[in-house]
């Protein structure tokens, strides 16, 4: 009987085998379906993704062997088996990025690459962040920063992350890369999923998972434990209907706490794809996505506080939210014999509407732990000359202190004809892209306050300023700015592009030069009422009409081919930033452009698919660059505004895979980064304070010089054991690249040069409001685990599972000068357990 089932299934195996054999699997965009094709398979022959970008599933595809330039992809077993607790967390991973992981839910990651970022406005803008292939910031030009981040770690199938060469065909912002994420694709058969994911968070000092009552002010166990999880539930389902038509919609909810205290988090994503395979040549692909966001953001604390309850929320009232809706659809056509003449032509519309409501206290820039109400008892506490009145950051009982609420709406409609076309004489093959984007962005600016107008002392301690009784709130009122405009803007921008490229290729693929030119037409129309937010005329003029034009080479030889593949490369690209209105800066807006040229040289060597060996140097030229706060102008008409400088990162990237048997892979890399000023001007910190000396030669704050990685995954029968870790080397927290003060580095209080200029504009708040941190923020070494199992499985159902634990050391950390309260320690992420099962049918 037994031989008989045996002999059946295997009758049944080869019949499967031959009929598969006849069909070909081939991807339109991200979503795969299976159909007989006549032709050529076009995947890697031309971008067929929703903007142009293709998406290889891990480092073994031959996309990225001969890539000409640094690529890392997280494929979806390093994303899912290698105890990735986050899409911050999988970002570690790459060389040449450092995530400042704030949150540790992952709606808002802080991303540098290449050492740019980091002191911008901590909201990820130096690269361009893409989910499959459509740009998400919330107005790709002239608001390049990721106040809503609408990914969730469950929905996400892997990431691709592009370094260099990227200027031409995806937009501004490439010099420092590009991270194209791409989420689960339609199954070819019809498929449910459900899933939960439960983290706990350590907050106790012992490392424990539930704090004594006396440090969480409860005495149930239960309860306390409670306040330390984080619930992620995820459904899908979704397949091909017939050979033409398929469909998937995706929900996934993150509810639960944050790892510091009391800081709930609730994330909701509902997405929906379809495709209508017309036939062989012709296709339309379209997507819907809802995505919905509120978390607590604590901040940071002081070093006193810090050392007392890393995890502490002592700005309860600091809180952001959003919510967003993306949409677009992709018509492709198919056209003539890749062997000779032939490509694709696709017409991709895609919209999105943003909200986001960011909410800080008036102590926003302020880690003060003093208190004092006369100017002797603030000397003898150790203030600086001329200060006569301070009190703690996260005091709110005082006449004049406010809630500051900052809703930004964005609308943004954008449309994209494209070809791809393929021109093969034998000898010489030429690959041509050619396009043009237009995109409509209508973004709203408003700022509202809610004051404490309480009743003072009229004697002792803080009379005429701390409240006599309650709080006594005004209540949200439109912001007037010095008692003369309101704090709003509007804006309505369009933005044009074309460009061109040509890849050619010569000796059977083995050289190939890739010049292509991009030409970007920006407009900024200012609609403002005339009680508003006056703009400067000469601004307006300057950035009414921009022209950028951005050239770039790829130049790629394969000197060694076959079994053993030798690629060496040599790329080149311009790109630019254009005005960034509504940054987290003193002017609030940076009305200038900013230009980077991009060099990257290196070879990679792979060995069949099991060992591949990058080695890579670049070099970025910043011109005009905003370095985020750390110079500013202290004078003049533009005081308090970013001043723009000049400089340079430079650096060298090692990236090794080796799978020795098979179930084994090793994954390795290196990072070191060198980044300099290059402007003479005038040395600065974010509070308008002028240091000794200038900014020349000053290395960009936040940057960490090395950068370690190693990862592995071990799969033997059911079982896989993963591991990953990642090492950052001290970085200075400040332009003036001082090492004073030790591990906890040392806090300064402000000169006063220029927080007047910030804050006396409708609520009170003194010098001592703007404190600055100094000296090298730590270096850190993070190691994860995870044991994953199939538990069960039968046809088409699967149950899975896994346990991991991230932070296994509680390696304690933190950053500074980001953007949730750019003063004071912010704390990282400690221990957690994350446990998942996963059942699919």
């Amino acid at each position: 009987m037994h031989k008989k089932v045996l002999l059946a299934l295997t009758a049944s195996l080869i019949c499967q085998e031959s009929l598969f054999a006849k069909d070909k699997d081939y991807t339109l965009g991200k979503i795969s379906t299976a159909g007989k094709k006549d032709r050529s398979d076009y995947s890697g022959q031309v971008n067929l993704g929703y903007s142009g970008i293709t998406a290889p599933k891990s480092w073994q595809d031959e996309e990225v062997k001969k890539y000409t330039g640094s690529r890392t992809v997280i494929s979806n077993k390093a994303l899912t088996q290698q105890a990735n607790q986050s899409i911050e967390e999988a970002l570690q991973n790459v060389p040449g990025l450092q995530i400042r992981n704030a949150t540790g839910v992952g709606a808002m990651p802080t991303i540098q690459i290449r050492g740019f970022g980091a002191g911008g406005s901590g909201h990820s803008d130096a690269t361009l962040m893409l989910v499959n292939g459509i740009p998400v910031y919330m107005a790709p030009y002239a608001h390049i920063e990721l106040d809503i981040f609408p990914v969730t770690f469950q929905a996400i199938d892997r990431i691709d992350v592009i370094k260099g060469g990227g200027s031409v065909q995806y937009g501004p912002n490439t010099y420092g890369g590009i991270v194209n994420i791409i989420t689960k694709p339609i199954p070819t058969q019809w498929e449910n999923q459900a899933a939960e994911r439960i983290t706990y968070w350590a907050k106790a000092k012992n490392a424990g998972f539930a704090a004594p009552p006396d440090k969480t002010g409860d005495p149930s166990f239960i309860k306390s434990l409670g306040n330390n999880l984080l619930y992620n539930t995820y459904v899908r389902s979704g397949g091909m209907i017939n050979k033409h038509v398929g469909i998937q919609a995706q929900a996934n909810w993150v509810r639960g706490q944050g790892f510091r205290d009391n800081s709930p988090s609730n994330i909701s994503n509902y997405w929906l794809d379809g495709i209508y395979d017309i036939n062989e040549s012709n296709g339309i692909k379209a997507y819907y996505q809802y995505y919905d966001f509120a978390i607590a953001q604590p901040g940071s604390l002081s070093e006193q506080d810090y050392k007392i309850n890393r995890f502490a929320n002592l700005r309860p009232l600091n809180q952001k939210g959003g919510r967003s809706q993306r949409f677009g659809a992709v018509y492709e056509n198919r056209f003539g014999d890749l062997d000779r003449v032939g490509g694709t032509f696709s017409f991709t519309y895609y919209g999105q509407l943003m909200t986001r409501d960011f909410q800080v206290s008036s102590s926003y820039n302020s880690a003060n732990m003093v208190t004092c109400f006369s100017e002797a008892a603030c000397r003898a506490a150790g203030l600086p000359a001329g200060y006569n009145l301070a009190v703690p950051y996260y005091a709110t009982n005082y006449n004049g202190w406010a809630e500051v609420e900052n809703p930004v709406r964005s609308i943004n409609n954008a449309f994209e004809p494209k070809v791809n076309l393929i021109v093969n004489t034998g000898k010489v093959k030429q690959t041509f892209i050619m396009g043009l984007r237009f995109m409509t962005t209508t973004f709203l600016q408003r700022q509202y306050l809610n004051t404490n107008e309480c009743a003072t002392k009229t004697s002792g301690e803080g009379a005429g300023f701390l409240c006599e009784g309650a709080n006594v709130m005004s209540g949200w009122k439109p912001h007037i700015k010095h008692g003369v405009y309101r704090n709003w803007n509007n804006w309505r921008n369009n933005y044009t592009a074309v460009y061109l490229s040509d890849r050619i290729e010569a000796w059977d693929g083995r050289f190939f030069i890739v010049p292509g030119l991009r030409y970007a037409f920006v407009q900024y129309n200012n609609e403002n009422a005339s009680n508003w937010m006056q703009i400067p005329e000469k601004d307006l003029r300057k950035i009414k009409h921009m022209n950028n034009w951005m050239p770039s080479t790829n130049i790629g030889f394969i000197p060694v081919q076959g079994d053993h593949n030798v690629l060496t490369y040599f790329n080149y690209q311009r790109s630019f930033v254009p005005p960034q209105l509504d940054v987290l800066s003193y002017g609030g807006a940076e009305y200038f452009t900013q230009h980077f040229d991009t060099v990257e040289a290196g070879a990679r060597y792979t060995y069949k698919d099991k060992f591949s060996f990058n080695a890579d140097y670049f070099r970025i030229w910043a011109r005009d660059f905003a370095t985020g706060q750390y110079s500013v102008y202290t004078s003049g008409p533009m005081k308090g505004n970013v001043r723009p400088i000049n400089g340079y990162s430079q650096g060298v990237e090692l990236e090794l895979y080796y799978r020795p048997i098979r179930g084994l892979q090793f994954h390795a890399a290196f990072n070191y980064i060198d980044t300099r000023v290059t402007s003479h001007g005038p040395l600065t910190d974010l509070n308008g304070d002028v240091l000794k000396g200038t900014s020349y030669n000053k290395h960009f704050p936040f940057v960490s010089p090395f950068q370690f990685i190693f990862d592995a995954r071990y799969n033997w029968r059911k079982t896989t054991i993963g591991i990953s870790s990642y090492f950052y080397s001290r970085a200075y927290s400040g332009i003036s690249n001082s090492a004073a003060g030790g591990y906890y580095g040392m806090q300064y209080y402000s000169g006063g040069n220029n927080y007047e200029s910030v804050l006396n504009s409708g609520y009170q708040c003194e010098a001592w409001c703007m404190t600055q941190h100094e000296g090298l923020l730590p270096w850190y070494w993070v190691w994860n685990i995870q044991v994953s199992q199939i538990f069960w499985e039968n046809g088409r159902h699967r149950v899975t599972g896994s346990l991991q634990i991230n932070n296994i050391f509680n390696m304690k950390y933190y950053f500074t000068g980001i953007g949730s309260s750019p003063a004071g320690l912010q704390p990282a992420p400690g221990r957690s357990v994350t446990a998942y099962l996963n059942y699919t049918f």
